[in-house]
């Protein structure tokens, strides 16, 4: 049986054990149940023809397949709703087998619901949202919502649309996730005014940004590289805030970001748009007019028809390609339109190049710099900022200080050592257009200039500088975290900082300002997972005998946390650890697991229930996927692979697969590194065989890699 037919005959049983699950109870009931996101007894009697006898029977009956949850209200009545992990799957079986029964029950309940004043938000989504196929509505109402301040009810209207697009399917879907990125740029703009509250201005770092944005710039692309923690990150909010361009009485500058570790694990191959996506939706805020509203809408609509093509299984030939153009051009006319220059600002990008064999091709980065060398032909206007510690190109000039004999491929201002850096990883292709600046951190006169501006004592600077060296470069984020310790202690003895064992600024300034015990002792499980929902740490917390609820929120109000996802009732659903600040936890809560308890395989098995329980792999982030081999012991490592290996084939998710393999033997790397054995061998080989299937190349390189590692498993 070749994989076509073996896919065809899993969906054939998947659709049976749907039918099975679901084809005992009555299909106008499921509807009724699936499409509102939440139900009261006195909603159900209003609305529903069931009689509430019956009705307690079927939710009884759905219970114990684990369809439905529910709770009491402070008024005493009950609330229930279809499980969050469930709906996608009773929805597809929905529109399968009982699409004109799904129309017909959503047309009942609007014409019962119109006036229903706590059902408002649906009611526009079941019917303006799910007619305006651009999602450019949804788009508008949200944004309006966000100026207004009322960040919440945002959330709250994005979760709605995207909860009955579950049911309906699209456009609903489409429109919930981009509105979703402008809930959370409001979020991020507001983190990022918190963080530029001291940022320090570098020399360097400021010259490149004004180069980069001149008229005619020598390049237009500049990368950051640099380690964690150098500051990369708060140039971007610096340039991305406005406040950049305020400073030097420039125009606004209009800046959209995307996060690579956030962005659809199908990108670029089976979603080659969602970058552009992410980006356009971003730079929609600086249009003047309707030539812009409606340029995007075109730009939307040329993505949405681009991905149904790919979505057919077919890669980036045929009818795809000039598709790809289209959306290209699309996007470059809708740019256009906004006032010059635009800054496209590309984070996290060394999750393009995580872990692509020494010397093999690196499609990700290849495809996303062809995508903005596409652009910029068509749209001279955009600059590139790329930050990330990988590099990304092959450097390419003379090193200061060197002669042409001493070998072309090293860039000005770069050392041998560096160049050996950028040519020990994945085949790059030279980019002459890319500047590349090295972000180092703080040189001591900087530093000291950063804590005489924050006004630390001077009896505490040198102690504060001496903890915050690495050798001969300050870290920024050190800096800033030993200045804040400083400053929130006046009386705080020099030598007691300089001499403190182990890690001061997490034990003091961290848990030491906890007054939540739950939150204290959930901490090893927060900073091992890293970024997580509530879903996925809820198992943990309740073994730990912990009110789930309570930590998460705790946990997400924390100042070294941030808020990646918000819920349908505008709660925190996603939660991400700073990075910085997590290795520094999971160091100091593993030296005392009494009071921090861990048991990674257990979160292991958590993560791997989450990614088990979606009926689709392009619904799991591969942060899921990527938790569960991580911390899961070997030998159930394998057993996980193997069943997203089998559904990798089964679903025809080879992009998918491709990139999440990318994340997933960047991890297993670590656990291949010790005396013990790993499943590296099994994520290259399905890697290479994702390979295979997308026409990506650089397969024969994984295979003899996978030849290496089968040895050790």
């Amino acid at each position: 049986m070749n994989p076509a037919e073996l896919g065809a005959e899993l969906e054939r049983h998947a659709a049976a054990w749907r039918a099975e699950q679901f084809g005992r109870f009555d299909p106008a009931g499921l509807a009724r149940l699936a499409l509102l996101p939440e139900w009261t007894t006195e909603l159900a009697v209003r609305l529903s023809p069931t009689p509430e006898e019956e009705l307690t029977g079927f939710l009884g009956a759905l219970d114990d397949l684990g369809l439905v949850e529910s709770r009491t209200l402070p008024t005493g009545q009950e609330a229930f709703w279809v499980r969050a992990s469930r709906r996608a799957e009773l929805g597809a079986y929905l529109r399968q087998t009982h699409g004109r029964l799904l129309d017909e029950v959503t047309g009942e309940l609007l014409s019962l619901t119109w006036s229903v004043a706590e059902l408002r938000g649906w009611w526009r989504a079941a019917t303006v949202y799910r007619e305006d196929h651009s999602g450019a509505t949804l788009m508008a109402d949200v944004s309006a919502l966000v100026e207004e301040g009322a960040v919440s009810e945002a959330a709250q209207l994005v979760a709605t649309t995207r909860m009955l697009g579950e049911v309906l399917g699209e456009p609903l879907v489409g429109a919930a996730r981009r509105a979703r990125r402008r809930v959370d740029r409001a979020a991020r703009e507001a983190e990022d005014a918190r963080f530029l509250r001291h940022y320090l201005p570098r020399a360097d770092i400021e010259a490149a940004l004004a180069e980069l944005l001149g008229a005619d710039p020598p390049g237009w692309a500049l990368h950051l590289l640099g380690a964690g923690g150098a500051g990369k990150t708060m140039v971007v909010r610096h340039l991305a805030s406005g406040r950049y361009a305020r400073e030097r009485g420039m125009k606004p500058v209009p800046v959209a970001r995307v996060d690579f570790d956030h962005l659809d694990p199908r990108y670029p191959q089976d979603r080659p748009g969602e970058i552009l996506l992410a980006l356009g939706e971003e730079l929609l805020g600086f249009g003047t007019g309707r030539d812009a509203e409606n340029a995007h809408r075109r730009f939307a609509d040329s993505v949405t028809g681009l991905h149904e093509e790919l979505s057919r299984g077919r890669h980036l030939s045929g009818r795809a390609v000039p598709l790809l153009d289209h959306a290209v051009a699309s996007f470059a006319r809708f740019v256009g339109l906004l006032p010059g220059p635009v800054v496209l600002v590309l984070d996290t990008c060394e999750e393009l190049a995580k872990l692509y064999p020494p010397g093999a091709p690196a499609p990700a980065i290849d495809m996303t710099f062809g995508l903005l060398e596409r652009l910029r032909e068509r749209a001279p206007s955009i600059r590139v900022l790329l930050a990330g510690r990988r590099w990304l190109a092959r450097p390419y000039g003379t090193a200061e200080g060197s002669s042409e004999r001493d070998g072309p491929d090293i860039p000005r201002g770069f050392t041998h050592v560096e160049a050996a850096e950028a040519s020990a990883g994945p085949l790059l292709l030279p980019r002459p257009y890319l500047r590349v600046l090295r972000t180092r951190g703080f040189t001591p006169a900087e530093a000291d200039g950063y804590l005489a501006a924050r006004a630390v004592p001077r009896r505490l600077r040198a102690a504060v500088l001496a903890r915050a060296a690495n050798g001969d470069v300050l870290n920024p984020f050190d800096l800033a975290a030993y200045a804040e310790w400083a400053l929130s202690e006046p009386g705080l003895d020099p030598v007691r900082l300089l001499r403190a064992e182990g890690d001061p600024y997490v034990e003091h300034r961290i848990i030491g300002r906890l007054s939540d015990q739950g939150v204290t002792r959930a901490l090893a499980v927060a900073a091992e997972l890293g970024r997580f929902d509530r879903a996925q740490i809820s198992p943990a917390l309740l073994r730990l005998g912990l009110d789930p609820d309570a930590v998460f929120d705790g946990l997400a109000a924390q100042e070294w946390t941030r808020v990646t996802e918000t819920g349908r009732d505008g709660r925190p659903s996603v939660v991400e650890l700073d990075e910085q600040v997590r290795v520094r936890l999971r160091r100091v809560t593993a030296a005392d697991p009494g009071r921090f308890p861990l048991r990674a395989d257990l979160l292991g098995r958590d993560a791997a229930t989450v990614a088990d329980a979606a009926p689709a792999l392009s619904e799991v982030s591969a942060a899921t996927v990527v938790a569960a081999v991580r911390l899961l012991p070997v030998e159930e490592a394998a057993e996980f692979w193997r069943g997203i290996e089998h559904r990798a084939a089964a679903q025809d998710a080879w992009p998918w697969a491709e990139q999440v393999a990318v994340r997933a033997a960047a991890e297993e790397a670590l656990r291949a590194g010790e005396s013990g054995p790993s499943i590296l061998a099994a994520i290259l080989a399905t890697q290479a065989a994702a390979r295979t299937h997308t026409g990506t190349g650089g397969a024969e390189e994984l295979w003899r890699r996978v030849a290496v590692h089968a040895r050790r498993y």
